[in-house]
């Protein structure tokens, strides 16, 4: 796992080639994205035409990124936020001091998957 959920007030028009390009950033850190591979990762889209920003409705975004324990390590965490960034730059417009992104660990015993939850898939 990962889930990544981005909103954004800009409108794509492919949406499902620019989630698949959008999974390609997470690999371009220098270590795996969070340590899982992308079987387990999850990406969802949402455009929101109403999403402000520093009280203006400019390309704007959010992205909250759900996974377990993956967070601990500041460097780490600021190597992908650069990664995100520079990708809303790039393919999006997104200039970086108009999104967020918010770092969530959903904690092994509470997510869960295949009829489980991954304290008992993990140990």
């Amino acid at each position: 796992m990962p889930s990544l959920t981005l909103t954004t007030n800009i409108e794509i028009p492919n949406v499902k080639e620019f989630c698949l390009e959008f999974s390609k950033v997470l690999f371009t850190v220098p270590e795996k994205f969070l340590g899982f591979s992308e079987k387990y990762m999850s990406i969802q889209y949402m455009h929101n035409a109403n999403l402000t920003f520093a009280g203006t409705f400019d390309p704007g975004a959010l992205l909250a990124i759900t996974s377990l324990e993956s967070f601990s390590s500041s460097e780490k965490n600021e190597k992908y936020s650069a990664a995100f960034f520079k990708f809303f730059q790039e393919k999006l417009g997104i200039p970086s001091d108009r999104a967020y992104i918010i770092f969530y660990d959903a904690g092994r015993e509470r997510l869960g998957y295949q009829g489980t939850i991954f304290s008992v898939i993990l140990g």
